[in-house]
């Protein structure tokens, strides 16, 4: 019922310089690997909030639109489906670094969610029905990370009592 509330609550679009790839995530080492679009917004001192959407369940242009405001720079590394976005969007290529999987503020944000465990431990049996609902928790914790839990509960009791 709480991840239900949570995915309900508002989510506001990323904006500015946004890096977008997909990666493979999964909590356990026997655990079934999640394709899944990222998005993370790329601050001068980091990263700031971040999207993910499943793969098999959007197309690369849809969750461009749905998570990312009109006018924002789009980084990618131009592979494939990457080499464009939609109107309304600017796109800007990253080189990614030798041998590595993914881009380097992506690889540090799913490090950080893996470390901190914001995926919780249950995710790697459960269906890709319920797992945009577990990647819509993670996003809500990690945009949230440096709120008290005290107005974490309210946003979630509002999200509840609005619907």
């Amino acid at each position: 019922k709480i991840r239900i509330a949570i995915s309900r609550c508002k989510k506001p679009k990323l904006k500015g310089t946004v890096i977008v790839d997909d990666v493979f995530i999964k909590s356990d080492a026997d655990g079934f690997p999640f394709h899944t679009y990222i998005a993370v917004e790329d601050r001068e001192n980091g990263y700031g909030q971040i999207s993910m959407e499943l793969h098999s369940q959007t197309d690369y242009h849809s969750f461009i639109r749905r998570n990312i405001a009109s006018g924002s720079t789009i980084r990618t590394n131009g592979i494939n489906i990457y080499a464009r976005v939609p109107d309304g969007y600017y796109l800007t290529l990253i080189k990614r670094k030798s041998g590595s999987k993914m881009l380097p503020l992506i690889e540090d944000v799913v490090n950080e969610i893996l470390d901190c465990r914001l995926l919780g431990s249950r995710q790697s049996s459960c269906s890709h029905k319920k797992m945009n609902m577990y990647l819509e928790e993670c996003c809500f914790k990690f945009n949230r990370r440096n709120k008290k839990a005290e107005s974490l509960f309210e946003e979630i009791l509002l999200s509840v009592i609005n619907c």
